[in-house]
């Protein structure tokens, strides 16, 4: 309530008025801390540089029967070796067929996804960016690349991607990987924007 000084008891010209302003409090919204991430790669983001690409007008150039055939030919054994088991064989020949010249989209995210399984999370994210450089719209390449960045910590990066996979190429077997990072991101988002209110009402407090 709003009193006028000339109706307060006692007042004198002068006089010193003691004023007790009470804030109301606001309660604080409860957010429980981010749980640990156990999936996360140790040294995921520290892991080698990559496999060569092609470079230049290579990447795009016109390939002849022959080399058609050999590119064919090379992911053949690559997909063989991989059936056997030989990850880091079939990863030879497959970097063999993309050095053919003008590998396509699904090529090169079939490379990212093998490099994915052989825990190259960093390789595997370089690979998946080179084939959306060919084919924005590769959804394997989107998918291939969000999963590598859940493991490397970077939820946000992992998140967008597999929002755009699966808005390209609905798959269900990242569903539940892409409900966790939904969540896990907006937790973070919640807490970051919870600190920030706390150093704001520290600052005015000042």
């Amino acid at each position: 309530d709003i009193t006028k000084l000339a109706d307060c008891e006692g007042l004198e010209n002068n006089g010193t008025v003691l004023l007790h302003v009470e804030q109301p409090k606001v309660e604080e919204k409860v957010i429980e801390p981010l749980s640990d991430d156990e999936e996360i790669w140790a040294g995921a983001a520290d892991d080698d540089a990559g496999e060569p690409m092609p470079e230049g007008e290579a990447m795009n150039k016109e390939l002849t029967d022959e080399q058609m055939d050999l590119r064919n030919r090379l992911q053949g054994e690559s997909a063989e070796l991989l059936e056997d088991g030989d990850k880091a064989a079939a990863l030879a020949k497959l970097t063999e067929a993309i050095m053919v010249g003008a590998p396509t989209a699904m090529m090169i995210s079939k490379r990212a996804e093998l490099l994915m399984k052989m825990k190259k999370a960093k390789a595997a994210a370089k690979d998946a960016t080179a084939a959306l450089a060919v084919n924005p719209d590769s959804g394997k390449a989107y998918r291939v690349r969000g999963r590598v960045r859940r493991y490397m910590g970077d939820y946000g990066g992992a998140k967008e991607d597999l929002d755009s996979a699966q808005k390209i190429d609905f798959d269900d077997s990242v569903s539940d990987m892409h409900a966790y990072l939904t969540k896990r991101v907006a937790k973070i988002t919640a807490l970051a924007g919870l600190e920030e209110k706390r150093a704001q009402v520290e600052a005015d407090m000042c």
